[in-house]
């Protein structure tokens, strides 16, 4: 007697009992990730990546930066750097600067403190990075942080007219790279 062959789409093949819990339960969780996959590309670009974040809100535009993107376990804080605006003394964190680029256009001066926490809206976490612009004839900026300033000069401020790469090894400290002062 001839077996048919089985069909590789099929995932519990027609009259065999398996317990199907733990496959719902999978297909539930990846339509919470996923949210809803469009019917139609009418409205993406050809060529446009689309991505979705863990928010559960469904795919958007790689590059439209509305939101974190999640890739194998690591933030990608967006695919294009969000402009964010220094203007006075802040905290920095994982949720509103991670990834970004850092903008100091203002005369006064602003001093950016760096601290661990695991809460995204308090601190920043290990692998932490951005990009720090101070524009011609604006304040002061200064990064201070009781984690270990690994710059060789122990320079902690973005020179006028300079740009910065800040990282976070939580094992070893902090780095400021680029156009720095003491």
């Amino acid at each position: 007697m001839a077996v048919a062959a089985l069909d590789p789409y099929v995932l519990i093949v027609n009259g065999v009992e398996v317990d199907k819990a733990d496959l719902q339960a999978i297909l539930a969780e990846h339509r919470t990730r996923l949210g809803g996959i469009p019917l139609s590309p009418a409205n993406v670009n050809v060529g446009t990546l689309l991505a979705y974040g863990d928010d559960g809100l469904g795919p958007a535009p790689a590059s439209d930066g509305s939101r974190p993107i999640l890739c194998a376990g690591r933030s990608l804080g967006f695919f294009r750097p969000l402009p964010v605006e220094i203007d006075a003394s802040d905290s920095l964190t994982d949720a509103r600067h991670l990834g970004c680029l850092l903008q100091k256009k203002s005369t006064s001066a602003a001093v950016m403190t760096l601290s661990l926490h695991p809460d995204p809206t308090i601190g920043v976490s290990n692998s932490f990075a951005c990009t720090i612009l101070r524009y011609f004839g604006s304040g002061d900026l200064q990064i201070s942080s009781s984690l270990t300033n690994q710059h060789p000069a122990s320079h902690t401020r973005v020179s006028e007219g300079g740009m910065a790469t800040l990282y976070v090894d939580s094992d070893v400290g902090w780095w400021i790279k680029g156009e720095t002062e003491v």
